[in-house]
């Protein structure tokens, strides 16, 4: 028989049960990326997190014969119910063992909790913001997972959704490729001048290309490491020298786009996140030059949910 449990979010050991099954659950599992804890702490922190200042979220987890095998939270975003004129209730941070009735009681907590809000259609997983991602994954087990937007699960989870009556709403598709076959053509090299041409001078430049990669430093090969500097530094660096000559001289502002592995250095992400650091300190170096030069040069990442 399986025990559901409303987890007090108020109680630390609660709370850390609830964020560390998902450690356990897919341990050793090669291909599986952890999220940060103090992510998911803060998404439990009623007190914090910008959510819970328009909406309301429940956490559950399940028992059996003693042991935890499964977790889910359930989230009424009031403010999307209201804009889209919906009843829906999200259900996100699902993990389970491969078990019908574990998933069934742990699905069947959140929909009672959903119909007790006066909401009536299930929805997910759809985290607490745009950046948590969405979804579960159905294809491409085999490759690692790159972004905490990028769904990673095991291949039993669908089965069990589609068991427990979900159907498909939306597909999400990523690309995969090896970077010894990516190549820019050499059109992309002459296309400014042509651009310059029909539209006339930029007034905002906006580099946000760049190619995301994580894997252990033993497995990380040389030309993976230079490809990876090639398209996030030296793509940036070549961009902003073909705009440079059309933007100095003028008000103009130029935004390099990084990421917080730019800013912390983060497990499994030592090639990329030197890329993202090395655009920091492009951004440091240039800021100066090129205020003299009419030029506003920014470095961004995604803001923090906490902070938003």
């Amino acid at each position: 028989m399986v025990e559901i449990r409303k987890v007090d979010t108020a109680d630390k050991k609660q709370t850390g049960q609830f964020v560390q099954f998902h450690y356990d659950l897919y341990k050793g599992d090669p291909n599986w990326v952890p999220p940060f804890r103090s992510d998911i702490y803060m998404m439990m922190n009623r007190k914090k997190h910008p959510f819970y200042e328009h909406s309301d979220a429940e956490f559950f987890t399940a028992w059996k014969d003693g042991k935890m095998v499964g977790r889910i939270a359930g989230l009424n975003n009031n403010s999307y119910n209201n804009f889209h004129h919906l009843k829906t209730v999200n259900f996100f941070l699902y993990d389970s063992i491969d078990d019908q009735e574990v998933c069934n009681a742990l699905f069947d907590a959140v929909a009672e909790w959903g119909k007790e809000k006066g909401e009536d259609t299930l929805v997910g997983p759809k985290g607490f913001s745009l950046y948590d991602g969405y979804g579960i994954l159905v294809e491409g087990y085999e490759y690692r997972q790159m972004m905490n937007m990028s769904s990673y699960n095991y291949p039993y989870y669908k089965t069990l959704l589609e068991n427990y009556g979900f159907e498909k709403l939306n597909d999400f598709v990523s690309m995969n490729f090896t970077l010894p076959d990516f190549n820019l053509p050499e059109k992309v090299y002459k296309a400014v001048p042509a651009m310059i041409k029909k539209f006339g001078k930029p007034d905002i430049l906006v580099c946000a290309a760049g190619l995301g990669f994580s894997n252990y430093f033993e497995k990380i090969s040389d030309g993976d490491f230079k490809r990876i500097m090639e398209i996030n530094v030296f793509g940036i660096w070549f961009t902003l020298k073909a705009f440079y000559p059309y933007m100095a001289g003028r008000k103009t502002n130029i935004v390099l786009l990084s990421s917080l592995a730019g800013l912390i250095g983060i497990y499994g992400y030592s090639a990329y996140g030197t890329s993202k650091f090395a655009v920091f300190g492009l951004a440091d170096c240039l800021r100066s030059e090129f205020k003299e030069k009419g030029i506003c040069l920014s470095a961004l990442i995604k803001a923090r949910k906490d902070k938003v």
